[in-house]
């Protein structure tokens, strides 16, 4: 007697698997009765991995955690890309403190009121930022004279990009130096 039935598989797909991977899935259905028509028994299905992840971390350090009024200030922002596809279109932003007196950064940058912004129109690597490699961002500055002392200033930095990111935790760095 004919037959037919259908089954359906699910597969989840790990984060690790990069994008450009091909699965394939081989079945074989078989009976104990005879059959004269074995051609069909067995098929296999191929799944092209599309989507893409890139773990893009940013940290930053101040080069004093206590100052004082028009104390210099330099703040070393790293960044990476941790696995498994290129970063693409990469954008780090780092909100200055009111309070901070910028003088420069390096490598260039775009800035808007307190707002540093680098983009691949500044460092080309942002465009396809690479696994594993590590970046530094330096910004010099100081502490404004008109500060009032005995508080905090807070400095954020972020980083996005175009490709899911599966450990949103370590897209942002926020710093705090303590101002007498």
């Amino acid at each position: 007697s004919w037959g037919s039935g259908v089954i359906i598989i699910t597969w989840t797909i790990g984060i690790g698997v990069a994008s450009g991977t091909i699965l394939l899935n081989t079945w074989i259905i078989s009976t104990t009765t005879l059959e004269t028509n074995t051609w069909n028994n067995v098929g296999t299905a191929t799944v092209l991995i599309t989507q893409r992840f890139a773990d893009l971390v940013v940290t930053k350090t101040p080069s004093i955690l206590t100052g004082y009024a028009w104390s210099g200030l330099t703040y070393t922002i790293q960044y990476r890309n941790q696995w498994p596809d290129l970063g693409l279109n990469t954008v780090i932003t780092d909100i200055l403190p009111v309070w901070f007196v910028y003088t420069s950064s390096s490598p260039s940058w775009v800035l808007s009121g307190n707002v540093l912004t680098w983009t691949s129109g500044q460092i080309v690597w942002l465009a396809n930022l690479a696994t594993w490699s590590t970046w530094t961002i330096t910004i010099v500055g100081s502490i404004s004279g008109t500060f009032n002392g005995n508080q905090r200033l807070h400095n954020t930095v972020s980083i996005s990009g175009a490709y899911i990111d599966p450990n949103t935790w370590n897209n942002q760095w926020t710093w705090s130096t303590f101002v007498n």
